[in-house]
């Protein structure tokens, strides 16, 4: 696999990158160098090396270990120095055991935006990051926190507004909008039955932790949005914790009303932003 990765971001210039089942050859030109570019995370080629890696995983969804990492300097066609670091001092992107076979539903040239030295492709490559990392992770609260910084840099870079809920919202919207784009979501959600998603949702601590008392009108508005059948189900079985802040906002009639009215007419519309899996936005 061949691509060009930029490592300026005013002048566009490139480097050379080419992957191989068993190394990543980056060809460089420098004007000047330092001495060990691996000791300098902020060097152009210390970023080069980050992005040919990260590349490197998607494209041959291996765990395969980096033996070392060696570094030489042409003139013309000649070496005139050469630096290698062995696999002893290096810290390994990932274990041999992990499995990266779900980076199979990464779109290949989406992730080559990575490479790219603009807001778009160093959001990619700080997801593509944590996404890897993620599957490398043993501990299911670390590898949540790594899925889900992957999945905000994702969603903050295409929606490009002001807040978190913002960016859900237009990311959502465009969902509902563009079902088509998002074929792996829709295919994983549309089975789902109310039990299967419950389990995988603390969802009554989520209504208390989003919606206290002084937010009783957002959480009317909340189950307002939704007409997936399935989550209202989820709604009604939680109402009564929230129920006496409803009632005395004078709310309760109606959202009940609205959550039975939503049961009975059955209609999957809703494609809930909980599970709309990371890999997706790589393909839209």
């Amino acid at each position: 696999h061949t691509a060009v990765s930029a490592y300026r971001s005013v002048s566009g210039a490139t480097d050379s990158l080419e992957i191989f089942n068993k190394g990543v050859v980056n060809r460089a030109k420098r004007s000047s160098h330092t001495q060990n570019p691996l000791t300098t995370p902020n060097s152009t080629l210390f970023k080069q090396i980050t992005k040919a890696l990260c590349l490197y995983y998607i494209v041959e969804q291996q765990p395969n270990q980096v033996r070392e990492i060696s570094i030489s300097r042409m003139k013309d066609t000649k070496a005139v120095s050469s630096e290698i670091t062995p696999k002893a001092n290096l810290r390994q992107v990932v274990m041999r055991s992990t499995n990266l076979t779900a980076l199979a539903s990464v779109n290949l040239i989406k992730a080559e935006l990575l490479l790219s030295e603009t807001p778009a492709g160093r959001s990619v490559l700080h997801a593509a990051t944590h996404l890897i990392k993620s599957l490398d992770s043993a501990n299911p609260f670390d590898r949540f926190e790594k899925l889900w910084r992957a999945f905000n840099a994702l969603y903050s870079a295409f929606a490009k507004a002001g807040t978190d809920h913002e960016c859900q919202v237009k990311l959502r919207n465009y969902i509902q909008d563009s079902p088509s784009l998002f074929p792996l979501s829709i295919a994983m959600v549309t089975p789902l039955t109310t039990a299967q998603i419950r389990s995988k949702i603390k969802w009554n601590q989520m209504i208390f932790n989003n919606h206290p008392e002084n937010k009783t009108t957002a959480l009317k508005d909340t189950i307002f949005r939704n007409s997936d059948p399935r989550i209202l189900e989820m709604y009604q079985s939680s109402l009564p914790i929230r129920k006496k802040f409803l009632t005395t906002a004078n709310l309760y009639a109606a959202t009940s009303a609205y959550i039975q009215n939503g049961i009975s007419t059955n209609v999957f519309k809703i494609y809930p932003k909980y599970f709309t899996k990371i890999f997706e936005l790589f393909n839209s």
